[in-house]
């Protein structure tokens, strides 16, 4: 019990002096926020703006909550997003927002046969747009086929209930939903909250690393008294 409460007190530790200068934000994001990638895209809304990178090796923690209806509703998703099979819940062209790079690329051609499931529908998913592009007059956070300056589909990632993400470079994190026909989607939304990743400063480490040390030994003793 007394290793136990150390261990939660170095957890503290590393909470309260690791965040001491972090900032966070929350967003609310609706079914539709595809940013019209994928097909058939229909009714689908921009992706949100989440995070402001100044600059590269800055790194955030995501965390979404909540629940959509997919595919005309009764089909509840979560932000790691659930599987649909083809012909049945969706069509045999469609594609979602994240396997879009690979029917750009020719390593994934549409019409799939029919019973084939695809993974991760209505799931969080995020881009990256570095500052030169994110900065232009003219940007919009849809596909970058659909407007004059987007995002392109290689920007996307996975996201998910948790996530870490460090930028590359300064640049903007932009927020979404890995769907499609989106104009089907029933109520439900996301909450997501996007916060500045703790890093524990030197002194925090050498009381952690003091602390596990001092556990080992203590359980090494026990365990040789107990062995007699």
């Amino acid at each position: 019990m007394q290793n136990l409460t150390v261990i939660l007190h170095l957890v503290m530790l590393v909470v309260f002096v690791g965040n001491s200068t972090a900032h966070a934000g929350i967003i609310n994001l609706g079914s539709r926020a595809t940013g019209g990638f994928g097909a058939p895209a229909s009714g689908f809304q921009s992706m949100v703006l989440g995070w402001t990178f100044n600059g590269s090796g800055e790194a955030v923690e995501i965390a979404s909550f909540g629940l959509i209806d997919l595919a005309g509703g009764g089909i509840p998703s979560g932000p790691d997003g659930t599987p649909l099979e083809i012909g049945v819940h969706v069509g045999f062209d469609s594609y979602t927002p994240l396997e879009e790079k690979d029917v750009d690329s020719g390593i994934l051609i549409p019409n799939r046969p029919n019973g084939t499931m695809v993974e991760r529908y209505g799931a969080v998913i995020g881009a990256f747009v570095p500052t030169a592009v994110a900065g232009d007059p003219g940007f919009q956070a849809f596909d970058e086929d659909l407007v004059a300056v987007g995002i392109d589909a290689d920007a996307l990632f996975f996201i998910g209930s948790l996530s870490t993400f460090v930028s590359t470079s300064a640049g903007s994190l932009y927020i979404g939903v890995n769907e499609t026909f989106a104009i089907n989607n029933g109520p439900g939304e996301f909450t997501v909250t996007i916060a500045e990743a703790a890093v524990p400063e030197p002194t925090t480490w050498t009381l952690i690393v003091t602390g596990l040390f001092g556990i080992i030994v203590a359980g090494k003793r026990r365990f040789q008294r107990h062995g007699r």
